[in-house]
């Protein structure tokens, strides 16, 4: 059973605490291609952090109010890597086209869940390459924005 589901705050529109999720194996697309599925060696998070703003009047130190202002989203994993996936993804030989923007989906292996991440902006971290079978490791790291509907993340539980 995938840890998403303990997490049923996620359901709660209102997140009030930073949450981080690990997430266990997934298989990943960036926008609706699929670039494959995270290593299960390797750590593969969801941290969800709200911004947010206490209001506060002169008669009183005490906060009155706390608004959301947005949030910060971020997903941290590792892929491999073929040269078909770096021919989707635009990487070249000289890795000079690692920031990536666009929409990611994230689904859980066990079918728990499918996380969906707008408006994302990537970076690629080169990791190892082993030239026999020609695969290749990157770590990912992704954040999300809202994009121009006021959309950051959708998470569907399937359960």
């Amino acid at each position: 059973m995938n840890r998403l589901v303990k997490y049923k705050i996620f359901k709660d529109e209102e997140i009030k605490n930073p949450v981080i999720v690990p997430l266990g194996p997934c298989k990943i697309k960036f926008n609706d291609s699929d670039i494959g599925n995270t290593l299960k060696s390797e750590s593969t998070t969801l941290k969800i952090v709200p911004i947010t703003e206490e209001i506060k009047t002169d008669e009183s130190s005490e906060a009155k109010e706390e608004i959301e202002l947005g949030r910060k989203i971020t997903f941290e994993t590792s892929l491999l890597f073929s040269n078909e996936i770096m021919t989707t993804l635009g990487i070249n030989d000289t890795l000079s086209s690692l920031l990536k923007k666009g929409n990611l989906k994230i689904e859980t292996l066990d079918g728990t869940a499918s996380i969906e991440l707008y408006n994302v902006s990537i970076t690629i971290e080169p990791g190892y390459t082993f030239k026999s079978d020609k695969i290749n490791i990157f770590k990912l790291k992704v954040k999300a924005y809202r994009d121009e509907s006021g959309r950051d993340i959708k998470i569907n539980f399937n359960n």
